[in-house]
């Protein structure tokens, strides 16, 4: 029996861009857990991580897959947008995806009436831990039995039911390592070294999983250290441990924390965690620190007496000081989980707050301030501070399942400022998200101004309402808090002009102004020396066809091209030629800034696979690593969402020889193919280039495998094979053109280099295309005298197409 586990997209949320408490931060191991035990019980287990792809895209990978015979999905509460989830579950049904699909999570499980009662798609909810309920669910499942297992959610007689609890696993050791099939794309390693809570504040979802019934359950150390060993093993040199609670209650949580720590000290790592500022000691902290503690999360929550009581956090103002210099004595600098607002706040509450945060020197980084001074708190069903609440009638449910609640100030003066500084800070958030801003976030560590400025004043700004909201007697007019709200962002946006732009893009002259985005934030225009080669039209829309280049036009990285080629080109050609160059491959934040600029900017991409991959080599050894390599490269650009991905098949060995058997090679290219449709490579976004070959030469396994043919025109004339038969034959199964000239027998020149005659044919030939076109160059002068060329199709418009790409 086959099980596919999969991790949903997560469609971001506009208003909840920096909140991250709709799930409990171990959750993104939940789903490594349930693959590893369903595997020990025998299983075969897929995993598949969607969380940063499309719901279309998912939809069509899943259908275009052998069925398996459990779908089992980790849901994550993402806010406005988690409607669209059972959207797509409707979806697949409707498509005759007929698998039973299961539900696990934090907020499944504690929704799971509403879901089975609204969703005829979804057959099963796991409530709890997932490991073992799942093993069990597909026991039954197999043995086509119905499942009356402990922890799974039901109909029973068309009515949503819920028979019983399974009790939390009681010692965590128990469990096999979580299974991790994306632990090559990650810098740092996730690890749980203990599950549950001793503690049960108001708001957390910790407890809730289980319905209160779990505790603080620790890992051995020596069970913790077994899994790190392993991971260093592969190569993994940093970690943080996504515990709710690092260190357990007592002393005998702090004295297994320090074995734990001795341990991992002979490993040579860096790791981060979280815990409660109860369990901090300065003798813990030198420990940890001595093991390679480099990041701390203390949960501190208030700096109020009552509030800490009100939030059940059962910790002292004077004790989470305490562990903020413990901290700090350790040679560390703490982040702090705050919630500055909360719906029974006062302005005493506030300002008291405010107090605490300045007296222990936790508003004098730009980051950390703007996150401090407007998180409020966020109420979720089956939360202690939800129930509370919704009793006391200051909690109105919203979200789908009523899952999240809206607060209610008790103090109208609190919620006015609450609202007031939540725009203010996310203002200043979003600024920080955004590379051309002079307070990008990644430059805040190595420069001073102007983010010291604009920290201070967000201070005063704080303060400034603070004093405005207690005088109030009655709720302001709403016209006059906007107009507070636009004289506040005014002036820090005054002090973002005056400051120098964030040295972004090297070797440009200033640039034309921002590009306003739809979403608030700024792209930078910046105006290259390519203006000084005559290119200075755009020419988005502008062609029957998708027209583009290659992401390696200035001498500099990839973003600082892409953010300049994308105003001008409807599609830029991300190149990776060089699979053994670890620096060819965007890391994943590269990636997530590249998938925000191309929405930015209206552009699309297309991604080269690396060139030094050979499918068709005699060793199948090479030829397997050769397609995990592809995988891999595949995966990690997914989230661009590429409009095709040029794949290269070479007729010569690794070794640069070349087989004489062009049959022999072909069956291993197929077998190779075949490998990578098996590991989740949708083989109808290839685009297989000719090389020295012409197209005729892989026309079967284009047909074969439903591809399609990238038509590079450059290597047609560079091997001397006749131009208009090939087009004219091959460019109706094309979904790509590489256009370059050849100079000298050189390719990838400007299309300078190419003659009257072939220039005419071609231009003929894509007047009726309506793909894609990259020019296929690497330079500047070579770029902007190929634009001139391509003004002289008779296609070309100097207005954009309304019917274009």
């Amino acid at each position: 029996m086959r099980v596919l586990l999969l991790e949903h997209p997560r469609e971001v949320s506009k208003a909840h861009f920096n909140d991250i408490a709709n799930t409990p931060l171990w959750s993104c191991l939940m789903t490594g857990y349930a693959g590893a035990c369903l595997l020990q019980a025998g299983f075969e287990v897929d995993i598949v991580d969607a969380a940063r792809w499309k719901f279309a895209q998912t939809l069509e990978y899943l259908l275009s897959k052998p069925f398996p015979d459990m779908l089992a999905v980790h849901a994550v509460y993402f806010w406005e947008r988690t409607g669209s989830l059972f959207e797509f579950f409707s979806d697949l049904r409707s498509f005759g995806f007929d698998a039973p699909i299961c539900l696990y999570g934090f907020f499944p499980g504690l929704v799971w009436k509403d879901i089975l009662e609204s969703s005829a798609a979804v057959d099963y909810v796991v409530v709890g831990e997932p490991e073992q309920t799942m093993a069990e669910l597909a026991r039954c499942i197999e043995a086509g039995i119905d499942p009356g297992v402990e922890g799974v959610a039901l109909r029973l007689g068309g009515q949503a039911s819920f028979p019983r609890m399974r009790p939390p696993v009681e010692s965590p050791d128990r469990l096999s390592f979580p299974l991790r099939p994306s632990l090559e794309s990650v810098e740092t390693a996730s690890v749980l070294a203990s599950r549950g809570c001793y503690n049960h504040c108001s708001f957390c979802l910790v407890p809730a999983l289980d319905q209160g019934k779990t505790v603080w359950r620790g890992r051995s150390p020596q069970n913790i250290a077994s899994e790190i060993s392993e991971l260093v093993l592969l190569g993994k040199r940093d970690f943080y441990f996504v515990d709710p609670n690092f260190v357990g209650p007592g002393k005998e949580g702090k004295k297994n924390a320090i074995d734990l720590a001795r341990r991992l000290a002979d490993f040579q790592i860096t790791f981060g965690m979280e815990t409660r500022a109860n369990d901090v000691s300065p003798g813990l902290m030198r420990e940890l620190a001595n093991a390679g503690l480099t990041r701390m999360l203390l949960g501190i929550e208030s700096g109020r007496s009552n509030v800490l009581k009100r939030l059940g956090k059962h910790t002292s103002v004077a004790g989470n000081e305490e562990a903020i210099a413990a901290v700090r004595d350790a040679g560390l600098e703490p982040e702090i989980g705050f919630i500055m607002f909360d719906a029974a706040s006062t302005i005493a509450d506030i300002s008291e707050n405010l107090q605490f945060l300045k007296r222990n020197s936790l508003l004098d980084r730009l980051g950390r301030t703007a996150n401090l001074l407007y998180h409020d708190h966020i109420a979720f069903k089956g939360t202690p501070g939800y129930r509370a609440a919704f009793e006391q009638n200051i909690l109105l449910p919203r979200g789908l399942f009523g899952f999240e609640g809206l607060l209610l100030y008790k103090d109208f003066r609190v919620g006015w400022m609450a609202e007031l500084m939540k725009k203010v800070c996310l203002f200043i958030l979003m600024e920080m998200g955004d590379p051309s801003s002079p307070v990008y976030w990644a430059h805040e560590s190595v420069q001073g101004e102007p983010y010291r400025a604009v920290n201070d004043l967000l201070v005063e700004v704080f303060e400034r309402l603070s004093g405005v909201a207690e005088k109030l007697d009655c709720l302001p007019d709403p016209c006059w808090t906007e107009q507070k709200l636009a004289g506040i962002t005014d002036e820090l946006r005054g002090m973002l002009i005056k400051s120098p732009k964030t040295d972004y893009l090297p070797n440009f002259v200033p640039g034309q102004g921002p590009c306003v985005t739809g979403q608030g934030s700024k792209t930078e225009r910046p105006s290259s020396k390519f203006q000084t080669h005559r290119f200075s039209a755009c020419l988005k829309r502008r062609f029957p066809f998708r027209l583009g280049t290659t992401s390696y036009i200035l001498p500099a990285g990839i973003v600082p091209n892409i953010l300049l080629l994308g105003q001008f080109f409807d599609e830029v050609e991300v190149v990776l030629f060089e699979s053994g160059h670890e620096s060819d491959l965007p890391t994943p934040g590269e990636i997530r800034e590249m998938a925000r600029i191309a929405s930015d900017l209206d552009f699309t991409y297309n991604v080269h696979l690396p060139s030094d991959l050979f499918f068709g080599d005699r060793d199948r050894a090479l030829r397997q690593k050769f397609c995990e390599t592809a995988f891999s490269f595949f995966e990690r650009t997914l989230p661009l969402a590429p409009t095709c991905y040029i794949l290269h098949l070479e007729r010569r060995n690794a070794d640069r020889s070349m087989d004489p058997d062009g049959a022999a090679w072909e069956e291993r290219v197929r077998e190779s193919l075949e490998t990578m449709q098996m590991k989740g490579i949708n083989l109808k976004g290839l685009a297989v280039e000719n090389l020295e070959y012409p197209l005729q030469r892989i026309y079967p396994l284009v047909e074969a495998f439903d591809m399609s043919f990238c038509l590079d025109i450059g290597h047609l004339l560079r091997y001397g094979h006749n131009l208009e038969e090939q087009m004219s034959k091959y460019l109706k199964m094309t979904s790509m053109v590489h256009l370059h000239g050849v100079n000298n027998r050189k390719d990838h020149a400007g299309l300078d280099h190419i003659s009257k005659a072939d220039w005419g044919s071609i231009c003929g030939a894509l007047e009726k295309y309506s793909g894609g076109v990259s020019i296929e160059v690497f330079s500047q002068g070579d770029l902007a005298v190929s634009v001139e060329r391509m003004k002289e199709m008779k296609s070309f418009s100097l207005k954009e197409k309304d019917d274009g790409p």
